[in-house]
């Protein structure tokens, strides 16, 4: 942080920047004994200290060095100096989560660094950067606004790209990955972490645990639980040579989550237990709760009701102790998920009523709001089946709305995909199939879209599962049949319980589709180019029936709201690449089926040649084909036969 003129410092600061930690810290410990040290020497010392004993875990230690160089910058009045010691104070803590103390250290960095002068204007942009990044943890940790939280992050990167300021580039992407990754726009967060991976080789050899920590939490949440186990665990191996207890606790914690999805319940309580004993002897009290929850809900989800028990009583007794709002909402929604569950009916509406007042209080957490309103929804949900009360349907489309709106005020398209994908199916429950195809189309682009694969092929598989009962909901709206009966059809439960954490996502095997015809075609209909992949087949019927399914559906094709229509035992998949429409027809699942139809429009379209061709062929009505345009036929061959 400090700008180092004194060759020792340098190298000693080269060190903590290339992870060389233990070796950083025997040469300070050397350095420290000397007798000619400068004050200014010093204090540079005691920030290199506080930076290293960060990067150690050890936060006390850190923020005591921080203290003395606070102390000597005052006396000699360097303000450069004073203004890196708040920023290595405010680090240390915001690790020891004392978030009260961080806000007062940022308002004056503030107002310090309006009037700072430092030359040249790279370690000025380093300052400006690293109190963005402070300001953006302050809002993940004391807040959990991570929208406000990733404002910041891409402000610090921007200056440090354009003052090609390295370090600070990778804190950035790191950071910001981290947030991506908590929304659920893992193609960002992806983008992110292999950008932060290109810049630190340029200045260390060794990938550090953070970035395999996050490339495991990654891979974990696009359900690539082997890719996610390999990473966790390179990043615990770095974590406890480093000695770190809170890094090791947080590498245990992604552990716990790969686990739990492996459907390996024990193994994430052992993990865990490690985790809560970490936090257990670094005494902080609030991580210590966070690691009770986790606890609390694992065993939730393994139907272990006593031990939940045990691990809310403990939750209760902290949050006596410490009254942080984080805690206090943590233990409340979790007291009403236990009642939730009491087979008294006092304890049930006792339960509602307190998931109610939670939604209605201001968000603290969005982990807990998003917790209170999938569990409000379940209680419904069981009123809905018990009763057959279809009024109760209106509260439940109330709260999968508030669900909606809060997905998109946090940005977190995870949650938004799987919202739309419930509102699909209680739609379905109300008999509109036209709003469900719709919302199961939406949901799936935005979980495409947003590197949520996994998710996107379960939506698509259960797209496909309407279009093979349309005939039996036809016959349910016919007999008016009641609400318990449409529910069978419809695993509405499946698709909460994987919300709520309880269930895995579990989509069938990808099998590669049988291609049948592509075509690119005009609005009215006018054929520019077909492709039979079964030799001598007769589409005739097929091309009929589908001019008439698309006069009853443009608006939804071109509004892009419906992507699919099922016609006999094949499906016709439809794009439109203004002012074409791409159409392809194949029988089997149809989320392979998609993604060979976007590539094809987006290359169609690129190749500037295939692009000028179609233009001409619509003006003068000729038909193209393989034969007459080869790399249209190359495309062809390339997607669909690859």
């Amino acid at each position: 942080m400090q700008n180092f003129y004194n060759n020792d410092l340098d190298n000693i600061n080269r060190l903590l920047i290339e992870g060389l930690y233990f070796k950083a810290l025997d040469s300070i410990e050397n350095f420290k004994k000397r007798k000619d040290l400068t004050i200014e020497n010093r204090v540079s010392c005691y920030l290199l200290r506080s930076n290293l004993y960060c990067e150690l875990g050890k936060f006390t230690n850190a923020l005591e060095l921080s203290e003395k160089a606070c102390n000597a910058s005052k006396e000699l009045k360097n303000k450069s100096l004073l203004f890196d010691s708040y920023l290595s104070k405010a680090s240390a803590l915001l690790a020891l989560r004392d978030y009260d103390s961080v806000l007062p250290l940022i308002s004056i960095c503030e107002e310090m660094l309006k009037k700072l002068i430092i030359k040249p204007q790279s370690e000025f942009a380093k300052r400006q950067a690293l109190l963005k990044l402070i300001k953006s943890q302050f809002y993940i940790y004391k807040h959990g606004n991570i929208i406000k939280a990733l404002e910041y992050g891409e402000q610090a990167l921007k200056i440090s790209e354009e003052n090609e300021n390295k370090l600070e580039i990778t804190k950035a992407l790191k950071l910001n990955s981290m947030c991506y990754l908590s929304v659920g726009n893992f193609d960002y967060a992806l983008d992110n972490l292999e950008r932060c991976i290109r810049v630190q080789r340029t200045f260390r050899k060794f990938d550090d645990w953070l970035t395999l920590n996050n490339l495991g939490a990654l891979s974990g949440m696009r359900g690539e639980l082997d890719l996610a186990l390999k990473y966790t665990k390179q990043s615990l191996i770095l974590a406890e040579e480093i000695g770190n207890k809170t890094f090791i606790a947080q590498c245990l914690n992604n552990l716990s989550l790969i686990f739990q999805q492996k459907g390996n319940s024990k193994r994430a309580m052992e993990v865990l237990e490690r985790n809560l004993m970490i936090w257990e002897e670094i005494g902080n009290k609030v991580n210590i709760l966070a690691g009770l929850d986790s606890l609390f809900i694992v065993s939730l989800a393994a139907n272990s009701l006593k031990q939940a028990q045990k691990y809310l009583l403990r939750m209760k007794l902290i949050n006596k102790q410490i009254q942080d709002k984080r805690s206090d909402v943590a233990f409340r929604v979790n007291k009403a998920l236990i009642l939730k569950m009491s087979s008294n009916s006092l304890d049930q509406e006792e339960a509602k009523r307190m998931l109610q007042q939670i939604i209605k209080e201001k968000v603290i957490h969005w982990e807990f709001t998003e917790r209170a309103l999938l569990h409000l929804c379940d209680i419904y949900l069981l009123e809905l089946k018990t009763y057959d009360n279809q009024e109760v349907l209106s509260e439940i489309n109330s709260l999968t709305n508030k669900l909606l709106n809060f997905a998109k005020f946090q940005k977190s398209y995870r949650l938004l995909a799987e919202t739309n994908l419930l509102l699909g199916k209680l739609s379905l429950i109300q008999m509109n199939m036209g709003q469900a195809r719709q919302l199961f189309t939406k949901a799936e682009r935005i979980a495409d879209e947003h590197g949520l694969h996994l998710l996107a092929r379960t939506i698509s598989n259960e797209h496909d599962k309407l279009l093979a009962q349309l005939e039996k909901w036809d016959n349910l709206r016919e007999i008016n049949a009641p609400v318990s009966e449409r529910l069978k059809y419809v695993e509405i439960n499946d698709t909460l319980n994987h919300m709520m954490g309880k269930q895995m996502m579990e989509p069938p095997d990808l099998i590669e589709e049988n291609p049948i015809l592509l075509l690119i075609m005009s609005d009215a209909g006018d054929t520019y180019f077909k492709h039979n992949f079964i030799k001598d087949w007769d589409y005739s019927d097929l091309f009929s029936s589908f001019i008439s399914a698309f006069n009853t559906f443009s608006s939804e094709i071109f509004a892009k709201t419906i992507d699919r229509i099922k016609i006999g035992k094949n499906i016709i998949f439809i794009k439109p690449v203004d002012p074409f429409l791409v159409c392809y027809v194949s029988k089997g699942q149809s989320y392979p089926a998609i993604k060979k139809l976007k590539k094809f429009s987006d290359s169609i379209k690129v190749k500037s040649e295939i692009w000028q061709k179609l233009n001409k062929a619509a003006q003068s009505s000729q038909e193209l084909s393989i034969d007459n345009l080869p790399l249209l036929g190359n495309v062809v061959k390339e997607i669909f036969f690859h």
